[in-house]
């Protein structure tokens, strides 16, 4: 018996997988990259079945979400497929379940406040910060999609992990406006 939920097990498993590597094969085949002022709490909320789904049923997903989140200028398409690596490879690093945040927030990197060997440049900043809980670290293993996808909407990317900590994911995406018009009520949105 134990052996057939394990193996109902990796077939859910598998599916999800299939169905999620068809959706960014899709989003990577679209030919129209046009950019957009977009909310990035807006693109959260819409694509919140795929985040769960891409979660499953062990890991218990947590948001925090500014409240006057600022607006990026990125292609709908992109950013969301950008979500969906970094919650796959927050999936991956906890196989036996556990508990991925994000959080969004505006932020300001200040010039005296910068490295100057860093390529980041001072500026305001949308900040998504994606952690997943956990004692396998492995942050490396996505980053170079991740990277490119970061950097063809202008943004900076900061990895991290520890085994007390486990991984972080920070993406500064460039603000364009200081705040959206549809900024939502509450402080803490689940998406």
């Amino acid at each position: 018996k134990k052996v057939c939920e394990v193996a109902d097990t990796l077939l859910n498993d598998a599916n999800r997988g299939i169905k999620h590597a068809r959706q960014f094969f899709s989003v990577a085949q679209k030919a129209d990259r046009t950019q957009e002022l977009l909310d990035l709490n807006r693109v959260l909320a819409d694509n919140d079945a795929m985040l769960r789904n891409l979660a499953g049923e062990d890991i218990d997903l947590q948001t925090a979400l500014s409240t006057r989140i600022g607006l990026v200028f990125a292609n709908s398409q992109e950013l969301a497929q950008l979500i969906s690596s970094l919650m796959a490879s927050s999936r991956e690093i906890l196989p036996m379940g556990g508990t991925v945040s994000i959080e969004t927030s505006n932020v300001e990197i200040e010039p005296s406040t910068s490295d100057p060997s860093a390529e980041m440049r001072p500026g305001t900043y949308v900040l998504l910060t994606v952690t997943a809980d956990g004692c396998s670290v492995h942050p490396e293993r996505r980053t170079g999609s991740i990277q490119t996808m970061v950097e063809r909407m202008g943004g900076w990317l900061e990895t991290a992990g520890t085994t007390q900590s486990g991984n972080i994911y920070k993406i500064y995406l460039p603000r364009v406006e200081v705040f959206s018009p549809t900024a939502p009520e509450s402080n803490t949105a689940e998406i």
